[in-house]
């Protein structure tokens, strides 16, 4: 196991959740961290509109302008894009394997400016979840071993797969032998972007403990849907950050075992009696395993 990591606070300690805030101002409840999920809720008053373009309209709280939205965040492409080419595969519209595209490739026209806007906090979160990865393994390759923990919270991750897999469905790109899914989102799905903790019972982020995964670091991201054979639902999001792998389940498994760990507690990465850990919040149910991985090197 790795050392228990002692945290030296003081009162002018910032938080581990990197907002820059003092932790006492922000995520440290007594002798504990918590990051609360974001609002993704438009903080002034209600319109009342339903703008019947925008998949959010059933919250009745539209703008009138429809907006581009990228089908995966525009700050996560430019980041994996920074150090090389941005390139993709298995999309519907491929016609080679492996297509270079531009950050502005993948968009859709389906969120009103409002619920665009609202909805940033969860592509925000996800990018720094993605950079802290890259940063450790960084710190590790340059000789930085120095104990670290960053904060994260859960739910939004969570969030941030579940409105990535709706602009999947509505933009065509996810499909079942060549053949486009149909483009209306299921049952449940736009629910569990607005609660910040309440998915159905089962739903939600499972990580892999296979620590035999070679750790590349590879900067890529990566999301295949597994289908209900029967009626053609998504009931399973493979997906891949880095080279780390997370199912997003959206229905009720059997066995929940088979996809992994449930919210996990912490994935930590060693090197020695040196650890870097990220991790997360939960406001319910979650599974308190710890994910740990030996650095080695690329």
């Amino acid at each position: 196991m790795y050392p228990e990591m002692k945290l030296k606070l003081t009162e002018n300690s910032k938080c581990i959740c990197e907002n820059g805030k003092l932790a006492v101002d922000c995520c440290l409840k007594g002798s504990w961290f918590f990051k609360e999920p974001c609002n993704i809720l438009p903080s002034d008053s209600n319109t009342g509109f339903v703008n019947p373009k925008c998949y959010a309209g059933i919250t009745q709280d539209c703008s009138d302008e429809i907006t581009r939205e990228h089908v995966i965040s525009k700050g996560i492409l430019e980041f994996i894009k920074r150090n090389g080419d941005l390139t993709a595969e298995g999309l519907p519209f491929q016609d080679e394997k492996t297509n270079l595209i531009g950050v502005n490739t993948l968009t859709i026209r389906r969120l009103c400016k409002r619920h665009n806007g609202s909805f940033s906090c969860l592509d925000s979160e996800m990018l720094r979840f993605i950079a802290c990865i890259a940063r450790y393994d960084s710190e590790f390759i340059n000789g930085n071993y120095e104990n670290r923990i960053t904060l994260f919270s859960g739910h939004d991750i969570e969030r941030w797969f579940l409105k990535t897999a709706c602009n999947f469905v509505l933009s065509g790109n996810f499909a079942k032998s060549g053949v486009i899914l149909d483009k209306n989102l299921p049952n449940g799905w736009l629910d569990g972007i607005f609660s910040q903790d309440n998915l159905p019972l089962g739903w939600g982020l499972y990580a892999s403990p296979d620590k035999n995964i070679n750790l590349d670091f590879s900067k890529r991201i990566g999301f295949r849907p597994l289908i209900n054979q029967l009626n053609d639902q998504v009931v399973v999001i493979e997906s891949w950050v880095n080279n780390f792998k997370f199912n997003f389940v959206l229905s009720k498994p059997n066995d929940q075992n088979h996809w992994g760990f449930f919210r996990p507690n912490r994935i930590v990465f060693k090197n020695q009696e040196n650890s870097k850990i990220i991790e997360f919040s939960w406001k319910n149910t979650h599974e308190n395993k710890d994910i740990i991985y030996d650095w080695t090197g690329n």
